[in-house]
């Protein structure tokens, strides 16, 4: 079998900030200006679509004093009847896919603080040592938790869960649950981001989150169909959605949510429309003995979230 090639065939930007004076990343990462420092991460996900074909997502992490941080996702393709996931999380691949991703999380730094600073940050290096931490990080999470977890959630991840079909309350929902988990793990300074992106973690982890709503967005395309597995991670998604603006927090991002097109009235429509689906998720999802959540473990999002 001949190898396939490896190459991104796109590239999302998840979140960027650009720092202030005293912002607290600096603080907390003790930045001295005589030795500026470049923090850099990964994480991945990995989807069979129903057309055979196998994407890797690679999400690079990157936070460099006293500029800024970003997320930025690139994705890449594999053919249907070639390489198999345990061909693929092998050095041979995700090392390339480590690096590209890489490469454009770092290009894309580049022009998103130009864009926002009008003026430009300092050169980001590569370094295979940090390639080869992040790629063999990547290859120990697939093999030690990826595979075995998909290998007992396999039938659930091709039963049928949820159809969301084109309409007003479809809309609301869906883009309303990402729009509110956005704030809180991305774009709302207000909110300990970080520490809520390892929170939200005890449930959905990042990369399937990310790959979850990349998936439920494209209702403003086509219908979208869920499977029982991905329906069970936006059950969870709405719940948080819905508690955190009925909660304590909801105020703390009323503003944010207005400036985003989600006012007063759209907040309504979405705590009844999420509502409504919310009911109607439990009621299809606890009917299966999925493996991957205790649905019925009473999650205080108020009180998980800063």
């Amino acid at each position: 079998m001949e190898n396939s090639t490896i190459e991104a065939v796109c590239s999302n930007l998840l979140y960027f900030e650009a720092f202030y004076p005293n912002h607290p990343e600096l603080i907390i990462n003790n930045y001295d200006p005589e030795d500026p420092g470049i923090y850099v991460s990964g994480n991945f996900d990995n989807v069979l679509l129903d057309d055979g074909l196998r994407h890797i997502y690679i999400d690079i992490d990157l936070t460099m004093l006293p500029f800024g941080s970003i997320l930025v996702r690139s994705e890449f393709e594999f053919a249907q009847n070639g390489e198999q996931w345990d061909d693929l999380f092998t050095k041979e691949y995700v090392y390339p896919m480590v690096r590209l991703a890489f490469t454009e999380s770092a290009s894309t730094f580049y022009e998103q603080y130009e864009l926002s600073q009008n003026k430009k940050a300092n050169e980001i290096q590569i370094f295979d040592e940090v390639v080869h931490v992040i790629g063999n990080d990547i290859i120990e999470q697939y093999n030690t938790n990826r595979k075995p977890h998909d290998l007992e959630n396999a039938e659930i991840k091709k039963a049928f869960g949820l159809e969301c079909i084109q309409s007003t309350p479809t809309f609301v929902t869906i883009q309303g649950t990402f729009l509110i988990i956005d704030e809180l793990i991305y774009n709302n300074p207000l909110f300990n981001r970080k520490h809520n992106r390892a929170a939200l973690g005890h449930y959905i982890h990042e990369s399937k989150y990310n790959t979850l709503k990349m998936k439920c967005l494209e209702i403003t395309e086509h219908p979208v169909t869920l499977s029982y597995y991905d329906a069970i991670f936006f059950y969870i998604c709405v719940e948080c959605a819905l508690q955190m603006l009925l909660g304590d927090k909801g105020d703390l991002m009323s503003d944010s949510l207005d400036a985003k097109g989600m006012v007063t009235e759209v907040r309504g429509l979405f705590i009844r429309h999420g509502s409504l689906l919310f009911d109607k998720l439990h009621q299809n999802i606890s009917k299966t003995n999925a493996s991957i959540s205790d649905l019925e473990t009473n999650r205080d999002w108020d009180n998980l979230f800063k």
